[in-house]
Protein backbone atom coordinates (compact mmCIF):
# COMPACT_ATOMS: atom_id res chain seq x y z
CA UNK A 1 0.00 0.00 0.00
CA UNK A 2 1.41 3.33 -1.31
CA UNK A 3 1.64 6.17 1.65
CA UNK A 4 -0.04 9.19 0.75
CA UNK A 5 3.01 11.51 1.85
CA UNK A 6 4.80 9.35 -0.59
CA UNK A 7 2.36 10.11 -3.19
CA UNK A 8 2.62 13.94 -2.63
CA UNK A 9 6.69 13.42 -2.94
CA UNK A 10 6.64 12.03 -6.15
CA UNK A 11 4.18 13.65 -7.94
CA UNK A 12 5.27 15.90 -10.15
CA UNK A 13 2.85 18.93 -12.20
CA UNK A 14 6.28 20.20 -14.07
CA UNK A 15 6.37 16.77 -16.38
CA UNK A 16 3.84 15.01 -17.61
CA UNK A 17 4.84 11.48 -16.91
CA UNK A 18 5.43 9.00 -20.21
CA UNK A 19 6.43 5.75 -19.00
CA UNK A 20 6.65 5.52 -14.76
CA UNK A 21 3.28 4.70 -13.08
CA UNK A 22 2.98 6.61 -9.50
CA UNK A 23 3.73 3.80 -7.46
CA UNK A 24 7.14 2.95 -9.83
CA UNK A 25 8.09 6.29 -9.29
CA UNK A 26 7.81 5.61 -5.40
CA UNK A 27 10.13 2.33 -5.64
CA UNK A 28 12.49 4.21 -7.90
CA UNK A 29 12.52 7.20 -5.20
CA UNK A 30 13.44 4.99 -2.64
CA UNK A 31 16.62 3.07 -4.68
CA UNK A 32 17.79 6.42 -5.79
CA UNK A 33 19.70 8.07 -3.38
CA UNK A 34 21.30 4.29 -2.29
CA UNK A 35 22.22 3.87 -5.96
CA UNK A 36 23.85 7.41 -6.02
CA UNK A 37 25.31 7.18 -2.09
CA UNK A 38 28.67 6.49 -2.89
CA UNK A 39 28.75 9.57 -5.02
CA UNK A 40 28.30 11.60 -2.07
CA UNK A 41 25.68 14.48 -3.76
CA UNK A 42 22.84 12.87 -2.23
CA UNK A 43 23.80 12.90 1.46
CA UNK A 44 22.87 16.73 0.93
CA UNK A 45 19.60 19.00 1.62
CA UNK A 46 19.26 18.77 -2.53
CA UNK A 47 18.19 15.26 -2.31
CA UNK A 48 14.26 15.60 -2.89
CA UNK A 49 14.60 17.75 -5.87
CA UNK A 50 17.71 15.79 -7.65
CA UNK A 51 15.78 12.48 -6.63
CA UNK A 52 12.27 14.52 -8.43
CA UNK A 53 14.40 15.52 -11.55
CA UNK A 54 15.92 11.86 -11.39
CA UNK A 55 13.00 10.27 -11.83
CA UNK A 56 11.84 12.42 -14.88
CA UNK A 57 15.22 11.73 -16.75
CA UNK A 58 14.68 7.87 -15.96
CA UNK A 59 11.22 8.18 -17.43
CA UNK A 60 13.11 10.12 -20.91
CA UNK A 61 15.03 7.78 -20.61
CA UNK A 62 12.96 4.17 -20.77
CA UNK A 63 10.01 5.81 -22.99
CA UNK A 64 12.29 5.11 -26.32
CA UNK A 65 13.03 1.86 -25.34
CA UNK A 66 11.50 -1.04 -27.80
CA UNK A 67 8.30 -2.08 -26.09
CA UNK A 68 9.47 -5.41 -25.02
CA UNK A 69 12.48 -3.88 -22.78
CA UNK A 70 9.68 -1.42 -21.07
CA UNK A 71 7.10 -4.31 -20.52
CA UNK A 72 9.66 -6.34 -18.58
CA UNK A 73 10.78 -3.52 -16.68
CA UNK A 74 7.17 -2.70 -15.78
CA UNK A 75 7.50 -6.57 -14.78
CA UNK A 76 10.34 -5.94 -12.56
CA UNK A 77 8.71 -3.05 -10.90
CA UNK A 78 5.63 -4.53 -10.61
CA UNK A 79 7.44 -7.74 -8.36
CA UNK A 80 9.18 -5.05 -6.95
CA UNK A 81 6.34 -3.31 -5.68
CA UNK A 82 3.54 -6.24 -4.67
CA UNK A 83 4.23 -7.19 -1.00
CA UNK A 84 5.23 -10.86 -1.84
CA UNK A 85 7.76 -9.58 -4.51
CA UNK A 86 9.28 -6.86 -1.58
CA UNK A 87 9.12 -9.64 1.02
CA UNK A 88 10.21 -12.37 -0.76
CA UNK A 89 12.70 -11.65 -3.24
CA UNK A 90 14.01 -8.13 -1.96
CA UNK A 91 13.81 -9.33 1.56
CA UNK A 92 12.20 -5.65 3.04
CA UNK A 93 9.50 -6.21 5.37
CA UNK A 94 8.50 -2.95 5.37
CA UNK A 95 7.25 -0.73 2.65
CA UNK A 96 9.65 1.00 0.73
CA UNK A 97 9.37 3.95 2.18
CA UNK A 98 9.75 2.64 5.30
CA UNK A 99 13.19 0.86 4.34
CA UNK A 100 16.21 1.84 5.86
CA UNK A 101 19.05 3.13 3.69
CA UNK A 102 20.90 -0.12 4.89
CA UNK A 103 18.28 -3.15 3.86
CA UNK A 104 17.81 -1.21 0.58
CA UNK A 105 21.52 -1.48 0.23
CA UNK A 106 21.81 -5.12 1.48
CA UNK A 107 19.31 -6.27 -1.05
CA UNK A 108 21.09 -4.18 -3.58
CA UNK A 109 24.50 -6.15 -2.71
CA UNK A 110 22.36 -9.83 -2.67
CA UNK A 111 20.87 -8.89 -5.87
CA UNK A 112 24.08 -7.58 -7.23
CA UNK A 113 25.92 -10.99 -6.45
CA UNK A 114 23.55 -13.49 -6.72
CA UNK A 115 23.12 -17.02 -8.33
CA UNK A 116 20.81 -16.22 -9.95
CA UNK A 117 21.27 -14.85 -13.11
CA UNK A 118 17.43 -13.18 -12.87
CA UNK A 119 18.28 -11.52 -9.68
CA UNK A 120 21.72 -9.87 -11.18
CA UNK A 121 19.66 -9.21 -14.36
CA UNK A 122 17.25 -7.24 -12.08
CA UNK A 123 20.10 -5.29 -10.28
CA UNK A 124 21.77 -4.68 -13.57
CA UNK A 125 18.80 -3.17 -15.23
CA UNK A 126 18.33 -0.48 -12.24
CA UNK A 127 21.57 0.06 -12.37
CA UNK A 128 21.13 0.58 -15.86
CA UNK A 129 18.56 2.99 -15.85
CA UNK A 130 19.44 4.97 -12.76
CA UNK A 131 22.91 5.55 -13.24
CA UNK A 132 23.70 6.59 -16.35
CA UNK A 133 20.41 9.27 -15.96
CA UNK A 134 22.45 10.73 -12.97
CA UNK A 135 25.41 10.92 -15.17
CA UNK A 136 23.92 12.08 -18.47
CA UNK A 137 22.32 14.92 -16.70
CA UNK A 138 24.35 18.56 -17.18
CA UNK A 139 22.99 19.32 -13.02
CA UNK A 140 25.44 15.82 -12.04
CA UNK A 141 28.24 17.31 -14.13
CA UNK A 142 28.41 20.20 -11.41
CA UNK A 143 28.23 18.23 -8.71
CA UNK A 144 30.91 16.01 -9.42
CA UNK A 145 33.30 18.92 -10.97
CA UNK A 146 32.73 17.61 -14.68
CA UNK A 147 33.28 19.87 -17.44
CA UNK A 148 31.30 18.07 -19.85
CA UNK A 149 31.75 16.48 -23.19
CA UNK A 150 34.19 18.42 -25.37
CA UNK A 151 33.06 20.89 -27.56
CA UNK A 152 33.61 19.86 -31.30
CA UNK A 153 35.43 22.43 -33.32
CA UNK A 154 34.30 23.29 -36.98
Amino acid sequence: MLNPESIDVVEDKNHEYSYLRVEERVLLYTLIPVFLTPIGSFRNEKRQRRSIQLLRDIDNLIYPLPQRSKDELHDLFSLMTSSFGRLFIAGIWKNWTDASPESIEAFLHSWQGSGFALLRGAYSALHAIIIPSYYGSPQSWLEISYPGPPKILR
